[in-house]
């Protein structure tokens, strides 16, 4: 077993002197206050199981027009799993075949909002990105 954590602490903010506002701060779109990586690898034989968890404080929303219309996004969480499993009789060979799930519970949380006008002198929150359907990959692989 071996494995991994990585963990973030942050709040980035900035003024809008492209609308003004010198002297006021503001959250920017990419502020997420804190993230988390889980990274855990086993190994047995030819066989090597990689489990990696994602977790995130939900991000600033994205408010070009008005940066006052400050909200968050829900926090995440991404789980994801590859699987390896050595070819030949020599491990040291470099050739394996893969597979890989992304996003391993299909989960399609927000990430990020953005606001828009919505043609009434108002604002509309509009979901702007958001984690990947579940993706499958599958292959080999040759180390020289």
């Amino acid at each position: 077993w071996q494995g991994w954590l990585s963990y973030t602490y942050q709040k980035a903010k900035s003024n809008r002197a492209d609308l003004g506002l010198f002297g006021d701060m503001f959250y920017t779109s990419w502020d997420q206050t804190q993230t988390l990586a889980l990274v855990s690898d086993y190994r047995s034989g030819r066989c090597a199981h990689t489990l990696r968890a994602d977790l995130g404080s939900g991000r600033a929303d994205s408010a070009l027009y008005d940066p006052t219309l400050q909200q968050r996004a829900e926090p995440y969480v991404v789980v994801s799993y590859n699987l390896s499993v050595g070819l030949g009789k020599n491990p040291a060979s470099g050739q394996s075949l893969y597979l890989g799930i992304a996003n391993l519970f299909n989960s399609r949380q927000t990430l990020q909002y953005r606001w828009a006008p919505d043609g009434s002198g108002g604002y509309t929150r509009l979901r702007d990105s958001w984690v990947p359907s579940r993706f499958i990959s599958f292959g080999f692989s040759k180390a020289y």
